[in-house]
């Protein structure tokens, strides 16, 4: 059952009631599923990488252009999708990502089925689906401090922030622990393809039926991003009105707090970022194979992921 919870504010006769909804928990699985369909499709040729190259008839290093593109990409459409979502809302923010999120995963698998014969093409092709999903994560990776602000109380909300912005790296240690068992030859490479097609298509599944019929049931004027009635008094001032869009980056590229901590996350993220799409080529070539670097891998994830976190 929803749980209300009645605060009286001061210098007020009346109290203000707020509810916390069970299904804020769905939303919460649903922002998981869909970061891990995402972020498994961006690093999972990471791990095969030879094998892909093999298959595409391309160098390793150009393979790794799948990966990169989810660094690249951001860098030219995030102020679209911070638009987007201050706009129109989470709920379009999510169908967005989750839409992108699908058509790279389709254009994968069709691109890999034998609809076309030329090697090279299906590589083009494929990458051209990639860049489909770093669009994608910009709507998906990020969205975490946003819905546990619409949906969660504040004694709850860093759990929940915790829990979903840490699902792109477990996203990621699934996919190399995942490929190089589902990818034994080259050959291999569009089941793998199929594979993510099939989760990312049960991402945008559960998307459909969480964040709208959920959401829409209980009340129309709140469909778009929020409960009906908000957590806590928190995200009930966070649906104040606020600044223009543009007003908002610019007081945000203007403080100088932010700009460091930005710089130390990107670092950060960097690193991990690099041992991530780089680590099965750099073992193999010293005579590891693809299945035991996978053993390594949800290790080094979770390390890596720690000291993210704890910066």
């Amino acid at each position: 059952m929803d749980t209300p919870a009645s605060v009286k504010e001061a210098g007020q006769a009346a109290a203000t009631t707020y509810r916390v909804y069970r299904r804020r928990w769905a939303m919460v699985a649903t922002v998981m599923l869909l970061n891990v369909s995402n972020s498994g499709l961006g690093f999972n040729l990471a791990a095969v990488a030879y094998k892909a190259a093999d298959y595409f008839e391309v160098t390793p290093q150009q393979i790794t252009w799948f990966m990169q593109v989810y660094f690249l990409v951001p860098i030219v459409f995030a102020p679209i999708s911070t638009f987007i979502f201050n706009k129109f809302g989470l709920r379009a923010g999510i169908h967005v990502g989750s839409a992108l999120n699908c058509v790279a995963a389709v254009t994968r698998a069709l691109a890999t089925s034998g609809l076309v014969s030329d090697p090279f093409v299906q590589y083009a092709v494929s990458l051209s689906g990639q860049v489909a999903g770093g669009m994608g994560e910009l709507f998906l990776a990020f969205v975490s401090t946003k819905v546990a602000q619409n949906w969660f109380p504040d004694d709850s909300r860093m759990i929940a922030t915790t829990i979903m912005a840490f699902s792109p790296s477990f996203g990621i240690s699934v996919a190399q622990v995942m490929a190089p068992l589902v990818v034994k030859k080259q050959q291999q490479i569009p089941t793998l393809n199929y594979a993510y097609c099939g989760l990312t298509l049960l991402a945008e599944l559960v998307a459909l039926v969480c964040v709208t019929r959920w959401v829409t049931r209980q009340s129309k004027c709140h469909a778009q991003s929020k409960p009906p009635t908000p957590p806590s008094r928190s995200a009930e001032q966070g649906n104040t009105a606020r600044a223009p869009y543009l007003q908002q980056l610019k007081k945000t590229f203007t403080c100088l707090p932010f700009l460091g901590l930005l710089l130390t996350g990107g670092i950060l993220a960097a690193i991990f970022l690099c041992f991530t799409t780089l680590s099965q080529q750099m073992l193999c070539s010293t005579g590891y194979s693809d299945v035991r670097i996978c053993a390594f891998t949800p290790h080094k994830k979770i390390l890596m992921s720690v000291l993210i976190i704890a910066r």
